[in-house]
């Protein structure tokens, strides 16, 4: 057997007796008569000692089973729940959306939330709700803020936090403090960070350096415990952040968001609670080919200018009915995105990459959560949406339908300069059993759909190596999912095992047809597991890992489908004794032979790897606690299979953006 096949094996033998509790599972108690929580949901705090500081959201997301990330740089690592990505995900950053300003992705919503300035990111993989807007196919992530609980209790509190490493990451810097008389609040959050370019495990420096700033305000007003109004300011802005990936980088980069939100419980009358929320979120990004790096060719000097504005709104109304509770309402969203290519030499217009996109969406949704007996939940919701997209009908003398795929049918030329509109609707039913007071069985059937996005439909590169043109007349994705699974608790061993099965039709596919790339409706499927657990192996030492496996398949030409990651996972072990942990963490993939290079995503297939982390932490007393560790501490050179190396395209097809080396990391929390 191959020394990696070996290690795999052992550390699969491994992890299916071990999870890390506050990571993996959802902390889920069953009685025989306690209402049962929907299971599969992760999520992150800055609390977790597990993580070093990371630049990205999407980085700290990884270790999560069943999530991945796709690397770029150090900025904008794209998350993967399931084999599925961007508007297959739904991302809602403190109850709104953000959709991203870059047509190639280097800024995804994840890239503006943080650790520091959100109290958890809350990942429901799969289909778990209908509440959250339309899509999610493959799952949501949920940056979430507890402003208006924390506000009951009057005083002044906050928190300080700092944190550096060896390799990349010069320092990170935040701020969180919050103000309140129990009634009225503010609360301040801010993040200061600058990272430099990282080394890889074969000490090659990899262009990945960028700034973030970053700071928000939020007030509100607490009427009673059930009810209040809030109102919130982020400011996010990175610059100066280059991306090994791209042909690019991005000297700026800037989130403007704003929300108001309104709530009142525990009402009397048919309707018992009333949610309103409200957002706008403006994205500027710039990016170039010779500001922050040494351009190919002095004459060939590109800028790009692009702009994403979000708004929309969600009203959500509850009522109590017998042994139900049904949450229904409206929800709706406009996503208005433009971008253009300029020679930066003459100013002059080269095209428009986005011309002007405009995507609107209204729905309407119920969901009810119905107790079954004693130990049964049951989940049902029904979803209807209304979907327009349009762009601009003066493009400047630039065509999209003349440049289009050869497949799309004749007739579709008009579709460029016209408004499409689809309606369509979802469906969940998700059920769950607590079998006894220590297992509970779970069991989901599910309908989404998902519009294709801007990329897909409009998108217009065709001076470079290979073309890229949207498609107008792509259908939406429709999913049909089946997930099932068990979750168990005892007093030393916890664990959660899910298998997931999804068939999708006119699943949306990057491919190649000649010199250019376009995008087509298939036939798909998506199937895997993911298994956590964790053993204390004694009062103070836990044994605990994860595995996760999809499979990805293009059913109607007989082919894989592109970035699907491999089996990966981690395991380890932690010692807790009162004030100190010490850990150690092995996280490891298999290789990745099922690629599909057609697209340009996949370029070749990817080696297995493992590495080796450790890490402690120290509470010095309730207000000053302090973490270190190294991460890969014998510094392997490997590559995750989910890579966004675009540039490959210009160059060797061979080429890899390869993950840290060696790193030595730190941070020192303050809170007062």
């Amino acid at each position: 057997m191959p020394h990696h096949r070996l290690a795999l094996a052992i550390a699969v033998a491994l992890s299916i007796p071990c999870a890390h509790a506050d990571i993996i599972l959802a902390p889920i108690t069953v009685t025989a008569t306690q209402e049962v929580a929907i299971p599969a949901t992760d999520q992150l705090t800055e609390h977790t000692p597990l993580q070093s500081p990371k630049a990205d959201a999407g980085e700290a997301l990884r270790l999560i089973p069943g999530v991945s990330g796709s690397r770029m740089g150090q900025h904008g690592i794209d998350p993967i729940i399931r084999g599925q990505t961007a508007d297959q995900l739904n991302v809602l950053i403190d109850g709104g959306f953000v959709f991203a300003a870059c047509p190639n992705r280097m800024d995804p919503p994840t890239s503006f939330g943080s650790l520091m300035l959100y109290d958890r990111i809350v990942v429901e993989k799969g289909v778990q709700s209908l509440l959250h807007g339309p899509g999610g196919s493959g799952g949501t992530i949920l940056f979430e803020r507890d402003t208006a609980e924390m506000a009951a209790e009057p005083g002044v509190r906050g928190r300080l936090s700092f944190g550096a490493n060896d390799n990349g990451l010069h320092g990170d810097v935040g701020l969180d403090m919050l103000m309140s008389n129990g009634q009225g609040y503010v609360r301040v959050l801010g993040e200061a960070l600058n990272a430099g370019n990282y080394e890889d495990g074969d000490g090659n420096e990899v262009p990945s350096s960028m700034k973030k700033r970053a700071v928000t305000l939020i007030g509100g007003y607490r009427h009673d415990n059930h009810s209040g109004v809030e109102a919130s300011v982020d400011r996010s802005r990175v610059t100066d952040a280059r991306y090994a990936g791209a042909g690019m980088d991005s000297p700026d980069d800037e989130l403007s968001a704003y929300r108001l939100k309104g709530w009142a419980e525990a009402l009397d009358g048919p309707v018992s609670g009333v949610k309103a929320e409200a957002w706008r979120s403006d994205v500027d990004h710039v990016m170039d080919n010779f500001s922050l790096r040494e351009p190919a060719n002095p004459m060939m000097l590109r800028r790009s200018p692009t702009t994403s504005r979000t708004t929309g709104g969600r009203l959500i109304l509850s009522s109590q009915l017998d042994r139900a509770e049904l949450d229904y309402g409206v929800d709706l969203r406009r996503v208005d995105r433009d971008a253009v290519l300029l020679d930066a030499l003459s100013g002059d217009l080269l095209f428009r990459t986005w011309p002007d996109a405009r995507q609107d969406n209204l729905g309407l949704f119920a969901q009810a959560d119905m107790q079954t007996g004693t130990a049964g939940l049951l989940r049902a919701g029904l979803r209807v949406d209304r979907h327009e997209s349009s762009i601009d009908s003066d493009l400047e003398g630039q065509s999209i339908a003349n440049a289009i795929a050869p497949w799309v049918p004749e007739g579709t030329a008009e579709a460029a300069g016209k408004t499409r509109r689809d309606t369509q609707v979802s469906a969940l039913l998700r059920y769950e059993h607590a079998i006894n007071g220590s297992l509970t069985a779970f069991t989901g059937l599910s309908r989404t759909i998902r519009q294709p996005d801007a990329t897909e439909l409009y998108f217009y590169r065709p001076h470079m190596t290979e073309r890229l043109i949207g498609n107008p007349s792509l259908d939406a994705e429709k999913h049909h999912q089946l997930d099932l699974g068990v979750v168990g608790q005892g007093p030393r061993l916890s664990y959660e095992a899910a298998l997931f099965y999804d068939r999708v039709e006119d699943f949306i596919l990057r491919d190649d047809v000649g010199s250019t790339l376009s995008f087509r409706n298939v036939r798909a499927t998506l199937w895997g597991a993911e298994l956590g657990a964790g053993f204390r192996l004694h009062d103070d030492l836990i044994l605990s890992g994860a595995l996760a496996y999809v499979r990805g398949r293009n059913e109607s030409d007989g082919r894989d489908l592109p970035q699907i990651p491999p089996l990966n996972g981690h395991v380890g072990l932690e010692y807790q004794p009162a004030q100190w942990l010490l850990g150690a963490r092995t996280r490891f993939a298999d290789k990745q032979t099922r690629i599909d290079t057609l697209g340009g995503l996949d370029t070749i297939e990817t080696p297995a790897w493992a590495v080796l982390d450790l890490y402690g932490s120290y509470r010095v007393n309730r207000q000053l606690e302090m973490r270190a560790g190294v991460d890969n501490l014998f510094d392997r050179h490997y590559a995750e299979h989910v890579n966004r190396n675009y540039s490959a395209l210009f160059g060797d097809p061979t080429d890899r953006i390869y993950e840290p080396g060696r790193t030595l990391w730190a941070r020192v929390n303050v809170t007062f």
